[in-house]
């Protein structure tokens, strides 16, 4: 009888005016700074990490948060389920609901499901949390909505036990206008966590499909007061601290010849290797599991840079609408062609096809030696991270399963603990790289390194496997190399 009330109430609201939808403010398409710098911010965390830049498509996205009012009207007609029962009027837990005195506050403890549906009635869609990172920083990669300095009573954050009425911290507000970005309560994205910025950092995170939320809620500490700063929760989880806002614009790219970067970084950054002597190749007195072809040696070269992570399926396509690089293969396990794999590494191409990329950057593809340097550094260790057995916080390998378990790769630079001495991620594992060397024990065969998302052998850096220079293959992609500069 209670809810019945409310949505009486409610829907008056909706017919004086008072309840409409909130404007939208528009968030116009180019790059902006998302993330966060392990060594400028201390506090953050390694699912934040790097900082960078990316290339965002225009969007529009709700000024204010969602309301209880606007989310009963969306019960009162059917289209959206209401929340349970014993959650109703229970001040103890926060939350709104049955709250005649909350109908102007944010909607809480609403699911993800439910979030997801009142976005639809209204024709819109929840915001990826790159597109809400980007409206609540702006294009500078701010720490705060207003800028980089915390400034007392620009959000109902920290010491507060309930929401306030959305809106109600005018000074807070983001460069595009959009309130309560920061504060009041954490919003439901549409990602799921591994497909946000940086999947299979966490292993709470890879336990489900948990979705994203962003933005520190009322009870949140200096924690959540990052913008940078992400959590997740399952689908189906209900909290006092959550609700959420909706978005309008083009939909999470589901054609990769037309997509439109979301979250996808720009091109990899070039880390610089140092000229210098390095320890190759293996002693079969020292190690059990050397290879012919590669035995222990002192070798110097000169300084290069090599790309930090492995070449992405969305950097490749850069390639292909440059029309400088052909399409890979197709296939169950190819990851071009897939729209969630965008930021995959690229595979299913052929040694011809990896060095047009690499011309296409003004780069060339890794000699045998220059990949093992910047894979191992100048200690001659076993993996790039040291002598410490692979697991899958540092590899995405044939452990407990092809890809840790998922069948296929990770997001190319997703495993931070795995870097090399030089920073270079995912030298084991993800995908074999092709290199310009021969196999001289297989005539007409190009060395790959590196190891790969669907076997264990290949992992230590001083190993190596060959493939016909036509062949592409599932598990061999790509990075390069560039000249160093002066």
């Amino acid at each position: 009888m209670r809810l019945l009330t409310l949505l009486l109430v409610a829907l008056c609201l909706g017919c004086s005016g008072k309840g409409e939808r909130p404007a939208m403010v528009e968030v116009p398409s180019g790059p902006c700074i998302i993330g966060a710098d392990r060594d400028q911010d201390g506090d953050s965390t390694p699912d934040e990490w790097p900082l960078r830049t990316v290339e965002v498509g225009r969007f529009e996205i709700d000024r204010l948060e969602t309301t209880l009012g606007q989310y009963l009207e969306c019960v009162a007609v059917g289209a959206c389920p209401a929340t349970p029962e014993e959650l109703h009027n229970v001040p103890s837990n926060s939350c709104n609901w049955s709250r005649a005195d909350k109908l102007e506050h944010p909607v809480n403890c609403v699911t993800w499901k439910q979030a997801d549906a009142y976005c639809r009635w209204k024709n819109k869609r929840l915001p990826s949390e790159i597109e809400w990172e980007k409206a609540a920083r702006g294009t500078d990669g701010r720490r705060y909505p207003w800028g980089e300095q915390w400034i007392p009573g620009r959000a109902n954050v920290g010491d507060g036990r309930f929401t306030q009425p959305v809106g109600g911290y005018p000074k807070g507000a983001s460069p595009y206008g959009m309130l309560d970005a920061l504060g009041n309560v954490m919003e439901w994205t549409a990602d799921s966590y591994e497909e946000g910025l940086n999947p299979g950092i966490s292993q709470r995170a890879a336990r489900g499909k948990n979705r994203v939320v962003r933005g520190g809620g009322f009870g949140s500490g200096d924690w959540g007061r990052r913008l940078s700063y992400r959590d997740w929760y399952a689908p189906d989880h209900r909290d006092p601290r959550i609700g959420f806002r909706c978005a309008r614009g083009p939909a999470l790219p589901t054609d990769v010849k037309k997509a439109t970067p979301c979250r996808f970084a720009g091109f990899s950054q070039k880390l610089r290797v140092p000229a210098g002597e390095f320890t190759v190749g293996c002693d079969p007195q020292q190690r059990d599991d050397c290879q012919p072809g590669n035995p222990s040696r002192k070798v110097r070269l000169h300084s290069f840079e090599i790309d930090a992570r492995e070449v992405g399926v969305y950097d490749y396509l850069q390639c292909v609408q440059a029309g400088k690089c052909t399409l890979p293969d197709p296939g169950k396990y190819c990851n071009f062609g897939k729209a969630d794999r965008l930021d995959h590494p690229v595979n299913c191409i052929d040694q011809q096809q990896a060095r047009d990329y690499c011309a296409f950057r003004n780069g060339r593809l890794p000699t045998a030696l220059e990949w093992e340097k910047a894979a191992r550094g100048i200690d001659g260790r076993r993996f790039p991270w040291g002598e410490s057995q692979p697991t899958c916080n540092l590899t995405c390998s044939g452990i407990n399963g092809s890809g840790c378990g998922k069948d296929r790769t990770f997001v190319a630079g997703s495993l931070l603990a795995g870097a090399s001495p030089y920073g270079a991620l995912d030298m084991a594992g993800n995908v074999w790289e092709w290199t310009v060397d021969r196999d001289p024990a297989r005539d007409g065969a190009m060395i790959v390194k590196g190891g790969a998302w669907d076997e264990r052998a290949g992992l230590p850096a001083y190993r190596f496997r060959s493939h016909p220079a036509a062949a592409r293959v599932d598990n061999v992609g790509l990075r390069c190399v560039y000249a160093s500069p002066n």
